[in-house]
């Protein structure tokens, strides 16, 4: 089977939801604070690139050709990324910010970061590592006699919830 055929089988992509604050300026121009959601979803390696090309190149610009530190620049990927993370919490097919501008001037660096690392921690459990077998058996076994927490205490979530998975439950040999 090709690429194709699995997609064509394949389920919606998971989404994650996220609350965060945001800032902006309301019909009389005084700043504004207000709780925003939306989701988070999935964004390809190809898309993933071309945000980052997108920010390297704005930062060109920004910094007349000079290279900026190296924390500008990851903050500036940042956005560019979570640009096309976020999406409309209810649509989305709907892109939550319009642009990388609209989101840099709605959400401090701190909020930024938090969102960040929640879309690190989804990718990790949209995508766990590989368990080895050796892994796998001993989980098994523990799964028997031990709670939940306990398992996720010795093993991490990921490797529990890919345990709890399914069909995704095979170790790697």
């Amino acid at each position: 089977m090709k690429l194709n055929d699995f997609l064509l089988q394949g389920r919606p992509a998971a989404t994650r939801s996220v609350t965060f604050r945001v800032l902006g300026n309301d019909a009389g121009m005084n700043g504004v604070v207000a709780d925003a959601r939306a989701e988070l979803a999935y964004v390809s390696e190809h898309v993933r690139h071309e945000a980052m090309r997108e920010a390297d190149a704005a930062l060109r610009e920004a910094y007349a050709g000079k290279d900026p530190q190296e924390d500008r620049r990851n903050d500036e990927r940042t956005y560019h990324v979570l640009c096309r993370a976020l999406r409309d919490a209810d649509d989305v097919r709907q892109p939550f910010a319009g642009t990388v501008r609209e989101l840099k001037g709605a959400l401090v660096l701190a909020e930024a970061h938090r969102i960040w690392a929640a879309y690190a921690d989804f990718m990790d459990e949209e995508f766990p590592d590989e368990i080895d077998a050796e892994t796998f058996e001993k989980l098994v076994a523990d799964s028997k006699k031990n709670t939940l927490a306990d398992l996720i205490s010795s093993y991490g979530y990921a490797a529990v919830r890919r345990l709890m998975s399914g069909s995704r439950a095979t170790p790697v040999t």
